[in-house]
């Protein structure tokens, strides 16, 4: 049985070798090959002319000092251009390529696999895309004619699709007595080319097929050799989904095995794919490239195909204007985007984006469901999002589809809670905390007569019939709830009352459904209401019910959605609780990728929590740079972190910077200035960052610190 073959040699190796006395045993594959060599010449060029002329063979030292050069230039001493110019490395690698016009390309290091029956082997590549580079930069007599012929097929396609020129260098090569042979390099070429352009990442990748010049991947054979002979740090395996009769892959693979038709499909995995959504990005691509069954393949997806969305948002908002399966992806969208309880919130987004304002109005001009459907999830998106920059102009595609809506049943319910949108929850993101705001609404719409109604036609249902639920009832007292909780101390207990009057409208946790979501959302609301007033005992119980805490009383942190982390490091923040270092480590790694709202809040509170300062200053950094890199009211939040990172004197060499960005910020845009008129008034940065501190329950309530 073939073994798999590691390529254990690099000039690290070789390095210490000759540190302890030792003969260097070259070989020409470099496989593990880094920029980090540099480190053992330092700046003397020394020890470098003595490998050199220690070496049984010149041109493999020195192909491996240019690949590792190529790979990362700005890594390498600062002698070492002239170095090899004063050896004539080119000149020595039959290199007739200028070193400037190889150096200003971008270049991946590709490992081709090629096999004989019962035997897999590597042979490495340097792939490079680059202006003025040519086609075979060390000359084309290191290829056979097939291999000649696919890298002439991946030049065509690859410059189809940009304006950088293919180079490609064989290393094992180096020595001029091996060939490349057979046209299967072709697909790991074209990664390697597509990496290199748009600087990804392509060493996790091993890649076997044969490109047709209108991007098919064809069949190639001893798929299994190929397949075993995977270096250390490979996952995942891209081969032909046509496989040849007698072929067969190892069911024992600890690799990934994604067959692939197109070269498309194979771009896609290279962009987006995480560990085991290979066969689903394929699939997706599939999908997508076919023009029908967008919607029903999107309902689908799972958390990690956000990448691949992302990379094609505006062709798939193309697809879904005309799927006939659009409501039900809608409907989809609704569990997704229910951020405070959901885990796909992120996947949900970017789904969303997909439905943009063009779309949006496309849709209207069809018919008025899905287009106010979407529009209200975008406005619920804006503001959890706290993006008072986009939330208006989704409110005005709202408004002009409003009086359509009236017509419909449940229109006046629904216009109710569209006015409850647009008149409290903006208005928090503009940090505008009025106690009077309902009572404005209600004046405004006349709603107290309609309301009543409301619950007397809800409690004659329950009456008869048990347990009830009426969802514009509960979200109405759920949003009056949040509301009166982000006005401060002395509205919280009329805030937890609402919460209670929604969460009974909600079946009191009995109902399934939409409605049990709804009320897990303000049961999880209330939990943060009992921290605020400093009900700690009661706030872990209501924790704990929302997101089933286990008997043994450890929380669920990766059943946990990213509002209740933030309230469960919160809990341990104000109640003053040490939190046990496995849950902090669990709920560290966790948050690594929450970057949007609530992320720079659980950065910022689980510095808090850190012993260490140094940890504390790093977890301050990530709140600080997720609050800068947000909308209008997350850009305000960066003054908690400064404020903590100035009061513990810790290294802050653009601290005056960043409190004058937050100003502009708060001076600028619809944020509310006599909300910020404490900290607006004061001088120097230092003096405002110390008020912060001092005032951070008033400037920051409720959930925003």
């Amino acid at each position: 049985m073939p073994q798999r073959i590691e390529a254990l040699w690099t000039l690290e190796h070789q390095v210490a070798k000759m540190r302890i006395g030792k003969i260097p045993d070259w070989n020409p594959s470099i496989a593990n090959i880094s920029p980090n060599i540099w480190e053992d010449f330092n700046e003397n060029p020394a020890g470098l002319d003595t490998m050199f002329q220690a070496c049984p063979d010149s041109r493999i030292f020195v192909s491996t000092l240019l690949c590792a050069y190529l790979l990362e230039p700005e890594k390498a001493p600062i002698f070492l251009r002239s170095w090899f110019e004063q050896n004539r490395v080119c000149s020595l690698l039959r290199c007739d390529t200028p070193l400037d016009i190889l150096v200003h390309a971008r270049w991946r290091k590709v490992a081709i696999p090629v096999a004989v029956t019962g035997h897999g082997t590597l042979q490495w590549a340097m792939v490079g895309a680059g202006p003025h580079l040519p086609l075979f930069p060390g000359g084309s007599a290191l290829f056979d004619q097939q291999a000649c012929a696919a890298v002439d097929i991946v030049r065509d396609i690859f410059v189809g699709t940009g304006n950088d020129m293919l180079g490609v260098w064989p290393i094992h090569a180096a020595d001029h007595k091996k060939t490349v042979d057979g046209p299967s390099l072709g697909l790991p070429i074209l990664l390697g080319a597509i990496a290199a352009r748009d600087n990804l990442d392509c060493s996790d990748i091993l890649a076997t097929g044969t490109l047709t010049p209108d991007g098919r991947i064809e069949q190639v054979g001893l798929i299994w050799e190929k397949m075993r002979c995977a270096c250390k740090g490979v996952r995942v395996f891209l081969h032909p989904r046509r496989l040849h009769p007698d072929e067969c892959l190892d069911e024992e693979t600890t690799l990934e095995c994604i067959p692939v038709d197109t070269i498309r499909q194979a771009q896609a995995v290279l962009r987006c794919h995480d560990p085991g959504l290979g066969h689903k990005v394929v699939t997706a691509q599939d999908v997508l490239d076919s023009g029908t069954g967008m919607a029903r393949e999107l309902c689908g997806l799972q958390s990690g195909m956000e990448k691949w969305v992302w990379q094609n948002q505006k062709n798939i908002g193309e697809r879904l204007k005309h799927d006939d399966n659009l409501k039900a992806l809608v409907a989809q969208l609704k569990q997704w985007c229910h951020s405070t309880t959901g885990k796909d919130y992120s996947l949900g987004y970017a789904v969303l984006d997909c439905l943009d304002m063009g779309t949006v109005r496309f849709l209207a001009e069809q018919g008025t469901t899905p287009a106010w459907d979407i529009t209200l999830l975008h406005m619920d998106k804006a503001n959890h999002g706290g993006r008072i920059d986009v939330f208006p102009g989704w409110q005005h595609i709202a408004e002009g589809l409003r009086v359509e809506v009236l017509r419909q049943n449940d229109g006046e319910q629904e216009n109710l809670l569209f006015y409850i949108r647009t008149a409290i929850n903006n208005s928090h993101n503009c940090f505008n905390f009025s106690p009077e705001l309902p009572e404005r609404i209600q004046a405004t719409m006349s709603l107290d007569t309609e309301i009543h109604e409301m619950e007397k036609r809800f409690e004659r249902r329950c009456t008869r019939s048990g347990p009830c639920e009426d969802s514009v009832l509960g979200r109405y007292y759920g949003t009056l709830g949040q509301h009166f909780l982000f006005c401060g101390p002395k509205y919280h207990k009329k805030g937890l009352g609402f919460l209670d009057k929604a969460m009974h409208a909600f079946g009191d946790g009995l109902v399934d459904g939409d409605c049990n979501k709804e009320w897990k959302r303000d049961l999880f609301y209330k939990a943060f209401g009992l921290i605020e007033t400093r009900e700690f005992s009661a706030a872990t119980g209501e924790l704990g019910r929302v997101c089933g805490r286990d008997k043994d009383g450890s929380w669920p942190v990766k059943d946990m959605s990213p509002f209740e982390l933030h309230c469960l490091v919160r809990l341990h923040v104000d109640s003053g609780q040490v939190i046990a270092p496995a849950l902090w480590s669990e709920i560290q790694n966790m948050i690594q990728e929450i970057t949007g709202h609530p992320g720079q809040l659980l950065a910022l509170n689980l510095a808090l929590l850190a012993e260490k300062k140094t940890i504390r200053q790093k977890w301050y950094e990530i709140s600080l740079e997720r609050c800068r890199h947000s909308g209008p009211t997350i850009k305000a939040m960066a003054l908690l972190p400064l404020a903590h990172m100035h009061h513990e004197d810790m290294d802050l060499p653009d601290a005056e910077k960043h409190c004058a960005e937050v100003l502009e910020v708060i001076k600028t845009t619809e944020l509310h200035n006599e909300h910020f008129r404490p900290v607006l008034e004061i001088g120097s940065w230092q003096e405002m960052l110390t008020r912060v501190l001092e005032m951070k329950r008033m400037l920051y309530p409720y959930m925003y610190r």
